[in-house]
């Protein structure tokens, strides 16, 4: 990192700082935490871009003129924001401001990165929920698969005014390799650093599984109506358990449109809707 670079990541944090400290105080204008919403994204997007990640996965902020409901949007598992940009700006038309950002799992399986426990996802998105809130008159998470798991833990520590969850991931199989590893630490246990990244996604389903349990929010699931998937098929089937209870929002779609980018209109409407009522 050169000189000037230092220097401009040092001025663009004291300036958050500085904002986050007038907020806290409280009294400050519409425009001052919108300039501090822009601040923390504008880091973020720093960040990601000397990380290496692509322009089109990185962090995107979709703001209205005016203070209005916010949606935090995390993507799957394997995947940075690319596939959330046109729902992204779907809502943003619909009426909504939008964050939408990549999470440590982008990183968490590739060589050279220290490893790390599934719930530095959960951190990184509380952090982000935390920054559009300052300009949102009221929130909801939407995350898709592993996203979606992650935010039924942000709808457990922040008050949230309703979840969307697309395709979530509520299991997650092992393959034989990494439940031979389980099985030889329990007969020969020794100090270790985390988990690796397999064991971790399962941690992460098991505990999205008790977290939808004890959540008392509004609710929008997609899931996959057929999949030959065995993990897809058992969240699915999890998912349909879970609201069948609640009488909430749930919609199966085909396989082909079992993705953000392929999610018809009707459904999108669907769910703006389901913001609005909140």
């Amino acid at each position: 990192m050169s000189a000037s670079e230092r220097e401009y990541d040092s001025q663009v944090a004291h300036t958050i700082w500085e904002l986050e400290r007038s907020v806290k105080r409280g009294r400050v204008s519409d425009a001052t935490r919108r300039v501090l919403v822009e601040a923390h994204t504008q880091q973020l997007q720093m960040i990601e871009e000397r990380a290496g990640v692509a322009p089109e996965e990185r962090s995107f902020l979709l703001l209205q003129p005016n203070i209005a409901a916010g949606i935090l949007m995390l993507p799957s598992e394997g995947h940075g924001c690319g596939e959330l940009r046109s729902m992204g700006r779907f809502f943003h038309r619909a009426g909504f401001s939008v964050l939408g950002t990549p999470l440590a799992y982008r990183e968490l399986d590739r060589a050279g990165y220290a490893p790390q426990y599934w719930q530095t996802c959960l951190d990184e998105s509380l952090q982000r929920y935390d920054m559009l809130s300052h300009y949102a008159s009221r929130m909801f998470v939407l995350g898709v698969g592993l996203g979606a798991t992650i935010a039924l833990h942000v709808a457990l520590e922040r008050k949230v005014a309703g979840l969307v969850a697309l395709f979530p991931k509520l299991h997650a199989d092992l393959a034989l390799r990494e439940r031979v590893r389980i099985a030889l630490k329990r007969i020969l246990p020794r100090r270790e650093g985390p988990a690796a990244w397999p064991v971790q996604r399962r941690f992460a389903a098991d505990a999205g599984r008790d977290a939808a349990a004890k959540l008392d929010v509004p609710m929008f699931m997609v899931v996959e109506a057929k999949t030959s998937n065995r993990e897809e098929a058992q969240s699915a089937r999890t998912a349909k358990r879970l609201l069948a209870r609640r009488a909430e929002d749930l919609r199966e779609v085909p396989g082909v449109q079992a993705s953000p980018a392929q999610l018809p209109e009707l459904v999108l409407e669907e769910i703006a809707r389901f913001g609005r009522r909140r």
